[in-house]
């Protein structure tokens, strides 16, 4: 069975500075990564171009578009050793080029490099994505990654674990995956489902030279025009445009008949996440309405709202996506604030019970600080931390057993002395 070609572009947002997005005067950093696969396979021809060759094109024509602000770094995998020096082949990966500010001769040196590369190896993409993802390290801004691929796993590895990981580490990554000329789509659609992106099918080489130059595109959008106090939200009509959010795979965050909710084909288990505001926010009040799918049938049986985990969450004091004060809410169970500091969420705090409900009105509190929670009038939780002196606001909820959570009236106003 021939070896159908695929190309993967990953593009990682590592937000580790996630605030330098939020605030419109500024300009966000842009950092990319250029990976070209270069494994036995890539000898091959495809619609009568050797892929080796298709690939080189399309990496030249991104560079010829790539914006002057952007720093690039340039890595290779499978160049070195054949594929039956296994071992050494699986963890044949190499960064030729570290991040630098982009330039003409930058341009030059990566097509000359492009040129003397020669296929050999086999095709390790989980190891090659952890090895990027470190690359990243202390870099902030809008981290991306293009990995250009001919093929499916064939080391052994777990694209799918390191796609979880990656999304579990909640440092904001974007993965997108275009499949070059392929037949099976499985692998490469569940890497762009479980690590933040979507998929795009490339027939040809033009279409290849396409969807790369949008990736980039996407990369170099500038920040959405922020909020001020004080900010509400009825989502009549549609989701306010300050929000900030990205889609996990297929899903993303929406409006539904006047409601925020998940919409797409559901997927369990991803949180989707959004945010709204300036870093610089410092004493308010937010409230919202937080309604539950009720009880119904689904593949596995009946379920309640207080027999699930949507993961429902509440941020305020939002620095970054590692830096923040979040209020989970679990129905018929417990909620209460906990502290994420340096991207690690810490154990609940001063929690409290609420009832089995389907509908709840929360309302936190945050001056100076002091941070209190009220659900539906009642006083669950407080809170006194003293490192967030100010920050933006946010929330987040996943898909469990088939059903969602909705948020509506959404409101922050400033505690005014």
């Amino acid at each position: 069975m021939r070896k159908y070609s695929v190309l993967v572009v990953i593009l990682i947002s590592l937000l580790f500075s996630f605030s330098t997005c939020l605030i419109a005067a500024e300009t966000t950093s842009n950092n990319i990564q250029i990976i070209l696969d270069s494994s036995a396979s890539m000898a091959e021809p495809v619609n009568g171009v050797v892929k080796i060759n298709a690939a080189r094109n399309a990496v030249k024509d991104v560079l010829d578009m790539m914006p002057k602000s952007f720093n690039v770094s340039f890595r290779l995998y499978s160049h070195r050793y054949t594929q039956q020096q296994k071992q050494k082949s699986c963890t044949d990966t190499e960064v030729i080029l570290p991040f630098q500010k982009f330039s003409e001769g930058m341009k030059s040196t990566i097509k000359d490099k492009l040129s003397q590369v020669k296929p050999k190896g086999l095709t390790p993409i989980a190891y090659t994505l952890k090895q990027a993802v470190k690359d990243f390290e202390g870099m902030s801004g809008e981290n991306t990654i293009i990995l250009v691929s001919d093929g499916e796993e064939t080391c052994g590895g777990n694209p799918f674990a390191v796609a979880n990981n990656i999304s579990a580490l909640d440092i904001g990554v974007k993965v997108y995956v275009i499949g070059f000329d392929v037949e099976s789509k499985q692998q490469l659609q569940g890497i762009a489902q479980r690590s933040g992106g979507r998929y795009y099918d490339a027939d040809n080489a033009e279409e290849l030279s396409t969807v790369l130059k949008e990736a980039v595109q996407e990369a170099a959008k500038p920040p959405q025009t922020q909020a001020s106090l004080p900010f509400s939200d009825d989502f009549e009509g549609g989701m306010s445009s300050a929000w900030r959010t990205e889609p996990v795979g297929q899903l993303i965050l929406g409006a539904e008949k006047g409601e925020l909710t998940i919409k797409g084909e559901l997927v369990e288990d991803r949180l989707l996440k959004a945010f709204v505001g300036n870093s610089d926010w410092t004493d308010y009040v937010l409230s919202v309405d937080i309604r539950y799918d009720p009880g119904s049938y689904y593949s596995s049986g009946t379920s309640y709202p207080w027999d699930r985990d949507n993961r429902v969450a509440l941020f305020v004091r939002a620095q970054n996506q590692n830096n923040m004060v979040g209020f989970f809410i679990q129905p018929g169970g417990k909620a209460g604030f906990r502290i994420k500091e340096y991207g690690i969420w810490g154990d609940m705090e001063s929690s409290g019970s609420i009832p089995e409900k389907k509908s709840f009105n929360v309302v936190l509190s945050i001056k100076g600080n002091k941070y209190q929670a009220m659900v539906d009038d009642q006083k669950v939780a407080s809170l006194e931390y003293s490192k967030l002196e100010s920050g933006f606001v946010g929330l987040q909820v996943a898909v469990d057993k088939e059903l969602k959570a909705y948020f509506d009236n959404f409101k922050v106003t400033p505690i005014k002395d």
